[in-house]
């Protein structure tokens, strides 16, 4: 029964050796071949068909050919290849091993499948003693090679279809024909596993010589390309850094403060003091106040305890829950698009579907955040205003950047120090490494909230350009609405010259450079986001992103101002004016970007700067109008049900969930090992994993630091500004 194993390996040994020593085809082969291509009327692709003859009667078989090359220039590298290609034919077992985790032929190229694996484990824990003479220790190494096919073969297909004919040439489809929207499959990446005495650039030129021999033969140009960061072996001798090793003290520091503070919360029986509970029995010194500030006891009854400050602000906490998933599952479905996927036909004809604008629209969702920011700064802003009656610019920002930095800053340095020896896979250094690079080197701009704006194509954490901005339109706010209480004529001006310049300069740029309305979510352009030129100059960039919390402000100012009126719509124009206002403008911005995505549309550049300006305030207002409801209407059933305890809760953790859902996500990316197959329940499944995971850090993060730093805040500051 267990027969077939060596069988299928000896199968394919024959196949290379068939390659190795130009064994040619049987006559029986030949009369196939021959009566196939006798089929095809049109002489183009008869020549098509007699050029590949030899490849499907004989396919090459890169692991072999590579390792029996005569062009290795490192003696240790070329002796450890020769005694694999010997002990292959032995059918010794590492050398097999060897054999088996390199991926041998292609399958599914036609489909969009661009990535061959191999099997990554089997090949890096490949260790054998081979001797001095050969070099000592043969290891495994693991390398994805990208190989891109070219051929001189003229396509007639129209570039943009996903229907071709079934008796036209493979090459129809095979060929790129510029449609940012299809995978290329004249580009695939190749599981090799070579000794890890041959050096990625020894092996990308003997690679490049023998896939020149191989396609030189059939007609086909073939451009190899290995890089250090795709090729792996098992290295047990990582050692921990400096930066590395004071990340630890303090995290570990961090959870004794967190374990010791929380036992001695319960050896004293102290209760809240804004609970009314009763207090400890003895006075608590100062040194102890703040020791109690990191008890998870006191940090998860602030955590569910709900204070009302607005109906409508009290009902955003169901509003930025639902954003925060949405969010998630946005970024989940971007990294099906930049990875390896089975079936990428499924992802490009979602592109030519309606509903699923949806999701491609997805990026609008984080102008509600902005939208919401923006009112939750000057209503807040104008009662404590006409409360204390006097401005204080500085404490505010200082506060805010004291409450938002700590929790920032453990996660930035965790990419920088922890997380890239916690795992291993083909993508690990160029997806975790590199982004544990990035960090190392510009974590700097994270904390001065620049990130934005200073190396942009290099920013650590990619979904920390909305902490930047968010920041400065913080401050820009709040010096307005400042204006706004102090000198209205003053404030407003500058309020309306915010708004029309947010809009303005948006569609200028988008106009002028001739650029997308949106980030595409194509898959070129999320394989790395921060390489994309539209990303570093329009997407993330304040001034292109300010029309949103400015609208966000307005509709703010609007709710104190008028916050004694008694005017109210009616219970049916209420419900009527929510679904249409809200869901019906919110779903029609989303969907509306469908005109874009219709393959072969020209270009307009009037048009595309009218929506890259506009979309993201029409987004805008559907979010304020659902505040304006709830203060003017008659939606309660709507309020008390996005002010319930399970959203209030919940949406406290959204700030840590947001900086931390991309890290499982990150971490998903470099351990994969095999392409994923894209369908809704995988989507949907990984999805609710990140919201977990998500969740769960942010918890974590929340009783480790941020409501820590946050008590602390408030002892030594007092309640100068709340």
């Amino acid at each position: 029964m267990r027969c077939w194993i060596p069988a299928l390996l000896f199968f394919f040994l024959a196949l290379s050796s068939a390659n190795l020593y130009n064994v040619t085809e049987s006559s029986h082969t030949e009369t196939k071949i021959t009566e196939g291509v006798n089929d095809v009327g049109n002489k183009a692709d008869r020549r098509n068909y007699a050029v590949l003859q030899d490849w499907f009667a004989a396919p090459p078989l890169l692991p072999i050919s590579v390792a029996a090359s005569d062009n290795f220039r490192s003696p240790r590298c070329r002796n450890q290849s020769q005694l694999f290609l010997q002990e292959l034919r032995n059918f010794t077992l590492w050398a097999v091993q060897m054999f088996d985790s390199a991926a041998k032929i292609p399958v599914g190229v036609l489909a969009g499948n661009q990535y061959h694996l191999g099997h990554y484990d089997e090949c890096v824990e490949i260790s054998v003693d081979v001797g001095e003479r050969l070099g000592g220790t043969l290891k495994g190494q693991y390398c994805l090679a990208e190989i891109q096919i070219n051929s001189s073969f003229s396509s007639r297909t129209d570039p943009y279809t996903l229907n071709y004919d079934p008796r036209t040439s493979a090459w129809e489809k095979i060929a790129y024909r510029h449609d940012p929207a299809k995978v290329r499959r004249d580009i695939i990446h190749w599981a090799l596993c070579v000794p890890a005495s041959c050096s990625p650039e020894e092996l990308h030129n003997v690679l490049k010589q023998e896939l020149s021999k191989i396609g030189g033969s059939q007609g086909i140009q073939f451009t190899p390309r290995i890089s250090q960061d795709l090729c792996h072996t098992l290295d047990n001798d990582d050692p921990f850094s400096t930066g590395d090793i004071i990340y630890l003290f303090i995290l570990v520091a961090l959870i004794f403060l967190l374990v010791s503070s929380t036992w001695y919360d319960f050896a004293l029986s102290t209760d809240l003091p804004e609970k009314g509970a009763e207090s400890t029995t003895k006075k608590l010194s100062r040194f102890e106040t703040a020791f109690l500030c990191f008890s998870a006891r006191r940090n998860l009854k602030k955590l569910t305890s709900h204070n009302s400050i607005h109906p409508a602000l009290d009902a955003s906490h169901g509003s930025r829950l639902m954003f925060m998933l949405f969010i998630i599952m946005g970024h989940r479905i971007t990294t099906f698009g930049g990875h390896p996927i089975f079936n990428a036909e499924t992802e490009e004809r979602l592109f030519q579907n309606a509903p699923a604008m949806l999701l491609a629209n997805g990026p609008v969702i984080v102008d509600g955040f902005f939208a919401l920011s923006g009112i939750l700064l000057s209503y807040p802003l104008l009662v404590h205003l006409a409360k204390t009656e006097r401005i204080n610019i500085v404490m505010p920002i200082f506060v805010r950047f004291i409450r938002l930095t700590p929790s920032y800053m453990m996660l930035v340095f965790f990419h920088a120090t922890l997380l890239p020896h916690m795992g291993s896979g083909p993508f690990w250094d160029s997806t975790v490494g590199l982004e544990q690079r990035r960090c190392a080197t510009n974590w700097w701009s994270n904390l001065l909230y620049i990130n934005n704006y200073v190396n942009v194509g290099d920013m650590c954490m990619f979904q920390s350009w909305y902490l930047a901005a968010d920041f400065q339109l913080y401050i820009v706010s709040l010096l307005t609405v400042c204006a706004i209480w102090r000198w209205p004529r003053l404030g407003y001006t500058v309020l309306g010259t915010l708004m029309a310049l947010s809009t303005i300069i948006p569609f200028v740029l988008v106009y002028q450079n001739e650029a997308a309305p949106l980030l595409y979510p194509y898959p070129e352009n999320i394989r790395d986001v921060r390489a994309s030129w539209y990303f570093q100059s329009i997407y993330v960039a304040t001034h292109n992103r300010a029309a949103p919390y400015v609208v966000g402000v307005i509709i703010g100012v609007l709710l104190y101002q008028l916050r004694d009126s008694s005017h109210r719509l009616g219970k049916l124009l209420s419900h009527i004016a929510y679904l249409t206002c809200v869901w019906g403008l919110g779903i029609a911005i989303l969907m509306s970007v469908y005109v874009f995505f219709i393959p072969g549309r020209p270009y307009n550049a009037l048009e595309a700067a009218l929506y890259g300006s506009l979309h993201r305030i029409g987004f805008a207002l559907a979010v304020a109008g659902f505040f304006v409801l709830i203060t003017w209407g008659q939606i309660d059933i709507y309020q008390r049900f996005f002010s319930s305890k399970p959203f209030v809760v919940l949406s406290r953790l959204t700030y840590g969930a947001y900086l931390a859902h991309t890290m499982g996500q990150l971490y998903d990316q470099g351990s994969l090992r095999v392409p994923r197959y894209l369908s809704a329940y995988t989507g949907m499944w990984l999805t609710f994993g990140d919201v977990t995971f998500a969740f769960g850090v942010s918890l974590f993060l929340l009783l480790l630091v941020e409501a820590p730093f946050r008590s602390i805040e408030k002892i030594v500051f007092g309640k100068k500004y709340k």
